[in-house]
């Protein structure tokens, strides 16, 4: 008795790995995308099948790269792939057998940092010590008497980037390059009386 359980058990997972069959006799395999992390996205394929959201199951015919783009929703990162699939790019996997892709979304880290006398310094990878600027943030942007830090995301790129308000003046790092760029940032001009504090939000 026990040997013929053994032998349905075997039998149930050569059926779960085995590829299925179209009209015509050509394989096909399942390919299925779950979704991690803190955030939120979508993936989807080319040729179309997976659109997850909603489909992030599909089946192809044996032989089919399919090529998974990663979209972030708004306040998230995609931050990478795990399973069949790795990187941080799109990503192309050879139907040759089942595939299965995950796909990781987080919502950014807000970082600390400081603003000195025009100089920024800026902890990216959130470990609390000053790496130096090869692996840390450091920029110098504003530095006259008087200039107060602002951050924020200026273009709706969904990254922070700094800014100078100075008497009225707002200096927007628009491109996060961390240099003033006169012709394509040009200043905005918004209060100017002597109690005024700069804020942003949205």
């Amino acid at each position: 008795m026990h040997r013929w359980k053994l032998v349905l058990l075997i039998g149930i997972v050569c059926l779960a790995l085995a590829p299925t069959f179209a009209l015509g006799g050509t394989p096909t395999y399942t390919l299925s995308v779950t979704k991690a992390g803190t955030g939120s996205g979508t993936v989807t394929s080319t040729p179309a099948g997976i659109d997850c959201g909603s489909t992030c199951t599909a089946s192809y015919a044996s032989g089919t790269d399919v090529t998974l783009t990663a979209t972030p929703a708004a306040g998230s990162d995609f931050t990478g792939w795990s399973g069949d699939c790795s990187g941080s790019g799109t990503c192309t996997v050879a139907m040759t057998a089942v595939r299965n892709v995950g796909a990781v979304f987080d919502v950014p880290k807000t970082s600390v940092g400081i603003y000195r006398n025009g100089e920024w310094y800026v902890d990216l990878n959130d470990n609390r010590v000053w790496d130096g600027p090869a692996t840390d943030g450091y920029a110098v942007f504003g530095g006259l008497p008087g200039d107060v830090p602002v951050v924020g995301d200026w273009d709706g790129s969904g990254t922070t980037k700094i800014g100078i308000y100075r008497q009225g003046v707002w200096y927007l790092d628009v491109n996060g390059d961390g240099v003033w760029d006169e012709m394509t940032e040009g200043p905005v001009t918004w209060g100017g009386l002597p109690e005024d504090i700069p804020v942003v939000g949205k």
